[in-house]
């Protein structure tokens, strides 16, 4: 294999010269999958039913299917969670250092949460799915998620009266707030927060209450596996 050296400074920070053998990614990432399948086996089975019964519900030609795989993606994220929430029980009080693994996770949290959207609006706006009795308010919830990440807008803005709207982030009581105007240039980021359990989420606003509400991809990844329990 390849080597190659690495030094420099980045953001006041030095970085000694390291050693560095050059890797496949491929095998790497296929560990990673492997070693979070191996953790949650009985989740992956779990996975299967979930999509089976979505494709069902969809009355689609099978075509939902094919976002089955993103499952591989919240059993990495779990891995990734469950480690973060332990560095985090474990760091040292004030320590705030910003790890790869953290960027990762922002970014692999941030493709499941956009991927299994697209996956349940295909069937909660069937007709099936339009008469379930939890599918459409979970779908919302994603919804309310999914649309600031992907358009940098607040879900459902143009319902907001006058156009415009005082918006405070849940969960920060010292928040600024920020006004925002729909149907305007003006984005909108959610802060981000993290749970107990290393999970990431978001202070949001909630067009349909007109309160702000703050929603973590771990309890949408557990609500949608117990959507279809009886």
């Amino acid at each position: 294999m390849n080597t190659f050296r690495i030094a420099g400074q980045e953001q006041g920070v030095v970085l000694s010269y390291w050693d560095v053998q050059a890797m496949a990614v491929s095998p790497l990432l296929t560990s990673a999958a492997m070693e979070a399948l191996r953790r949650y086996a009985d989740l992956r089975l779990k996975w299967r039913e979930v999509y089976t019964v979505l494709v069902r519900v969809s009355q689609t030609g099978g075509g939902l299917v094919r976002y089955q795989p993103d499952h591989l993606i919240d059993l990495i994220v779990r891995a990734m969670e469950d480690e973060l929430a332990a560095r985090l029980r474990s760091a040292v009080e004030g320590d705030r250092h910003i790890h790869l693994e953290d960027t990762l996770q922002h970014l692999l949290t941030r493709y499941w949460i956009i991927g299994t959207h697209d996956a349940l609006r295909i069937a909660a706006r069937s007709p099936a799915g339009k008469v379930h009795p939890k599918l459409p308010s979970l779908y919302e919830r994603f919804r309310l998620v999914r649309v600031p990440l992907a358009k940098l807008k607040i879900a459902g803005d143009d319902a907001l009266r006058e156009g415009g709207v005082l918006v405070v982030p849940a969960g920060q009581d010292d928040a600024r707030t920020e006004i925002y105007r729909a149907r305007s240039n003006d984005e909108y980021h959610p802060p981000t927060a993290i749970d107990e359990r290393g999970s990431i989420g978001w202070h949001l606003f909630d067009v349909k209450t007109m309160l702000p509400v703050t929603i973590y991809r771990r309890h949408l990844s557990d609500e949608l596996l117990a959507l279809f329990d009886e």
